[in-house]
C-alpha cells in the first residue's frame, strides 16, 4: 500500500514506527488516513520526525 500510494521515506519511517507501536491496525489506519495527512502538511516533506510518544497519543495500543 507504501508502494501504490508514492510514499516518502520519511512516510514509510512513521508506517514501521506504527507498526512496532501498535502492530498492524495502526498502519492501516495511518494508511487510511495518508491523503488527509499530506493535505494537511501541505504535501510538504516533513523534516522532523514524529516522535514514538506523539503517534502513542495519536493511535490506541493493541490490546492482546
Amino acid at each position: 500500500m507504501l508502494s501504490e500510494k508514492q510514499a516518502s521515506l520519511k512516510e514509510w519511517e512513521t508506517a514501521i514506527t506504527l507498526y512496532e507501536l501498535t502492530g498492524s491496525s495502526g498502519v492501516i489506519e495511518y494508511l487510511q488516513q495518508l491523503d488527509s495527512w499530506r493535505e494537511y502538511l501541505c504535501n510538504k516533506p516533513v523534516e522532523n520526525h514524529i516522535e514514538k510518544d506523539s503517534i502513542q497519543n495519536f493511535v490506541q495500543p493493541v490490546q492482546t
